[in-house]
């Protein structure tokens, strides 16, 4: 069985929900924050549904340094220059 991802807004308590608007309004982050991020682009980023390649083996041995908005923000953009985009 294929792992797809599952997308934020799907996402039933609404945490993640209000973490990523904080997250796109530039909203300061807590450390709570950015552990729902690095936790929901994991899981997102590790689907079985992408084609492997040198670019993906990138992100998923960078998804560890996400520990601030600056290297969520460089993460993110590497993601949609491989031409995807988890928000």
């Amino acid at each position: 069985m294929t792992k797809t991802p599952k997308y934020w807004m799907d996402e039933v308590s609404g945490e993640l929900a209000a973490t990523v608007v904080r997250f796109v309004k530039e909203e300061p982050l807590s450390v709570h924050d950015i552990a729902y991020m690095r936790a929901y682009l994991r899981q997102w980023i590790f689907a079985d549904v992408w084609p492997h390649s040198e670019e993906l083996d990138g992100l998923r041995d960078g998804i560890d340094s996400l520990t601030n908005r600056a290297n969520i923000e460089r993460w993110l953009q590497r993601a949609i220059d491989w031409g995807v985009d988890p928000l």
